[in-house]
């Protein structure tokens, strides 16, 4: 084996006790908490976000986030005041991977088949640079198609997926104390391309991650039922 082959496994070695490390650490500390539930983190997530004004709120249930080791959630219907063109956005606060959403798991069980799902790059809210996330275009029946957006925020940055967050985390030694899974959803009318879709998702995305990454900066506020 070449010294370059040598150092390119030497690498890799580091990168997965790294994110393994950050893995452990992150279940300690999940199964640590004394947080059952932060209702306040859901709450601060606004009604309003730019000119998208929620319709419809399905408050998750006590019951359920303890047992998916959730802290929050957020489940909401949001609707442009222009045009009303609609989407539906699902947060989830929580220390661990097992906390997390698996769309690709609930678009199966929801009747949608993925057909496509790759990263994607998308502006900065703040117009500068560039964050990853992961676009998953699906379809239902002949006629139905619909796209979804998620990524993985902490109170600085974000991921587009759950490995890059802990390979960040192992590496820079920092771990953050809670994370949310930032899921937006819609689904194509006949007549849009999925280029015109996936424009409404990214210009409602730059107008939520700055509300969520308040919410991650907030302190702790747990409820123990």
């Amino acid at each position: 084996m070449s010294i370059v082959h040598v150092r390119a496994a030497i690498a890799i070695v580091g990168i997965l006790i790294a994110g393994i490390t950050a893995e452990s650490l992150r279940t300690q500390a999940g199964e640590a908490s004394s947080a059952d539930w932060d209702p306040a983190r859901a709450e601060a997530i606004p009604e309003r976000i730019g000119d998208w004004v929620m319709v419809s709120d399905s408050p998750a249930e006590e019951r359920e986030l303890e047992t998916l080791q959730r802290l929050a959630a957020v489940e909401r219907v949001y609707a442009r005041e222009e045009d009303g063109q609609e989407l539906a956005i699902f947060l989830v606060y929580g220390l661990t991977m097992q906390a997390m959403h698996f769309p690709e798991r609930c678009l199966r069980a929801g009747g949608w088949n993925m057909t496509t799902m790759h990263s994607i790059m998308l502006p900065d809210p703040d117009g500068e640079g560039s964050f990853e996330a992961t676009l998953i275009n699906s379809e239902r029946g002949p006629s139905r198609r619909a796209q979804q957006v998620y990524l993985f925020a902490d109170a600085t940055g974000t991921s587009a997926n759950w490995l890059s967050l802990l390979w960040r985390e192992g590496r820079t030694g920092i771990m953050q104390d809670v994370l949310c899974m930032v899921i937006v959803v819609r689904e194509i009318m006949p007549e849009e391309s999925e280029a015109q879709s996936l424009a409404y998702l990214q210009h409602f995305l730059l107008d939520l991650l700055p509300h969520v990454h308040e919410s991650l900066r907030m302190p702790d506020t747990p409820v123990t039922p």
